[in-house]
């Protein structure tokens, strides 16, 4: 049963505020489990991957003011950048592959107006969990098998959340649901959205094989981009089945029925971050909630299959 994994960011789907008076920090990446083939990492670039909003299909309209959400997120690590922006590590390099796979809750808040839906954390959700695995291969999108597994190098748990997701059509007749290379879902459509996110992760533990200088406790920001919550999916497949604890491996089918966002009851989307390691200043994680400021931009967009 293959994995790999390896997020140095959150998850999912949505976004979320990160530690006040943080900064970004460089941190040592060990890809191969060992300090012969350390790399300098500032950033995390995760390939296309997919969010799956339990509960999350409207029918045909917004989703009302108060509706709890829990989300499921699960990816393959694209590439490690350093401060310059240089790739240092290309996942599967060396036969390392590494991926996340992250759940947490969220609400629909007051600000939603429109088509326009906003999302903040649900602290009460029970499901709220975060890791980052390595193994010999790579996750399956089309499956959704080998994100969860293999050798856990990185937990933590999702402490803020903050997204927005706009429909532009609620109706799906003729939109295929998967739009990456073959329709591998003919009978499936869904409406089209497309949205942002940053979510907020606090670290717990730490392999040091794999991180030997990342401190616990350190904050793990994954940012999503106005274009990166969408459908239908255009740059990697939607995956048939998620982790539903992240240790469970593919156990829970996506279950978005004929018509994604319509039947549901659950809504599945296509989802595309980057991450940073912040370094919180002392107490600064008591703020958290406060609006994290000046996320980078990291360029980059292979089509995943």
């Amino acid at each position: 049963m293959f994995t790999k994994k390896l997020i140095a960011a959150a998850v999912l789907g949505l976004g979320l505020t990160g530690a006040a008076q943080a900064g970004t920090v460089d941190f040592t990446f060990q890809p191969c489990g060992n300090a012969g083939c350390a790399v300098q990492t500032q950033t995390l670039d995760w390939a296309p991957g997919n969010v799956l909003a339990l509960d999350g299909a409207g029918g045909g309209a917004p989703l009302p003011i108060g509706t709890a959400v829990t989300d499921l997120y699960q990816a393959n690590l694209a590439v490690a950048q350093n401060s310059n922006g240089d790739i240092v590590f290309t996942n599967g390099g060396g036969g390392s592959f590494f991926s996340v796979v992250a759940g947490f809750g969220e609400v629909v808040n007051p600000l939603s107006a429109g088509n326009q839906t906003q999302f903040s954390f649900n602290p009460a959700d029970p499901t709220n969990f975060f890791y980052v695995y390595a193994d010999g291969t790579s996750g399956n999108n089309l499956t959704g098998a080998g994100f969860a597994g293999g050798t856990l190098v990185l937990s933590g748990a999702i402490v803020a959340v903050e997204s927005s997701v706009t429909a532009t059509n609620f109706d799906p007749t003729g939109v295929p649901l998967d739009g990456s290379g073959g329709n591998d879902y003919p009978g499936i459509t869904t409406i089209t959205t497309n949205g942002s996110a940053k979510v907020t992760v606090k670290v717990n533990t730490v392999n040091a094989a794999y991180f030997p200088d990342l401190p616990v406790a350190t904050s793990i920001v994954l940012a999503l981009t106005n274009s990166s919550l969408i459908t239908p999916f255009n740059q990697v497949n939607p995956s048939a089945n998620f982790s539903s604890n992240g240790i469970l491996d593919a156990d829970l089918p996506h279950g978005i029925g004929a018509q994604n966002g319509i039947t549901g009851p659950n809504f599945q989307f296509q989802a595309d971050g980057n991450s940073a390691f912040l370094i919180p200043e002392p107490g600064s994680l008591a703020l958290i909630g406060a609006s994290l400021l000046g996320l980078f931009g990291i360029r980059r967009r292979k089509e995943v299959a």
